[in-house]
């Protein structure tokens, strides 16, 4: 092993490809969603010196890991698992976006355009009894409301840019892909049954048709390679509507693993 500088070094990536130089490494698999980028715009020097790098194009990966962008993608091709959003850039846009949305009537989500680990997450619920959450509920809900939220971002300054959209009450499935420039080679959902910090614990395999075409044509639009995982959550109406898509090995792989299909090791033989 060795141990590289910082990945916010100007000296990160030519280390790495230096060491996979020296090492005569064969393939370099890039897994944290920081690096994805990094590594797909030096891909052709990696190629260059004989490695293959396992990632999708820096054009796919910058719409997948950029939440405002994908819906976007995904409204304009006109895919039926895109959900209703709004991207804000200022307090008075934001305010307009949750009441186009609903709010306070209907709960509605924000989320920022980039971000993982559910960071920055929130629920906006008017309606919500806080004193129970205060005195019964762990620290760990990310219930608030657009009044809780003033004291914060009304001073921003920059605004963050943040995704509004519609709350999903329904079941939620991670989807995980094995993919070949846009093309899906197979399929596993997964039924997630207990979570944890957006964390999938328990999960079910199960092979919901609706949610599958959804993410066949997802990774179509967004023209994904090797391993992606996709988040579907229902609506009130029953439908699978996109979450997100993170264009790398999820820290729940093993599930799909063990119901059948090792996507890992088949990525590394694409």
């Amino acid at each position: 092993f060795h141990i590289p500088p910082n990945r916010t070094s100007p000296r990160f990536t030519g280390y790495v490809l230096d060491l996979a130089r020296r090492e005569n490494v064969d393939i370099v698999y890039p897994v944290p969603t920081a690096e994805l980028e990094m590594f797909a715009l030096v891909r052709t020097q990696f190629e260059g010196q004989g490695q293959r790098v396992v990632v999708s194009s820096p054009q796919s990966l910058a719409v997948a890991n950029n939440k405002a962008r994908l819906f976007k993608k995904v409204s304009e091709a006109g895919l039926s698992c895109a959900p209703r959003y709004r991207v804000v850039h200022s307090w008075n846009e934001f305010l307009s976006a949750t009441r186009e949305l609903g709010y306070p009537d209907q709960r509605v989500c924000i989320k920022p355009s980039f971000g993982t680990g559910s960071k920055g997450f929130r629920i906006l619920d008017a309606n919500i009894d806080r004193l129970h959450l205060l005195v019964n509920a762990l620290p760990t809900l990310t219930y608030s409301s657009v009044e809780e939220l003033a004291a914060v971002l009304k001073p921003a300054n920059p605004f963050p840019e943040f995704v509004v959209m519609e709350c999903l009450p329904g079941e939620e499935y991670d989807v995980d892909v094995l993919a070949w420039k846009g093309e899906s080679m197979s399929i596993i959902p997964r039924k997630n049954e207990r979570m944890w910090y957006g964390l999938s614990l328990v999960s079910r395999a199960e092979p919901n048709r609706v949610i599958m075409d959804s993410s066949r044509q997802v990774v179509k639009a967004l023209d994904l390679s090797y391993v992606v995982s996709h988040t579907f959550r229902m609506n009130s109406r029953g439908y699978p509507k996109l979450v997100e898509v993170n264009p790398r090995i999820p820290g729940s792989i093993i599930a799909a693993t063990m119901a059948g299909v090792n996507m890992p090791y088949l990525a590394i033989k694409l």
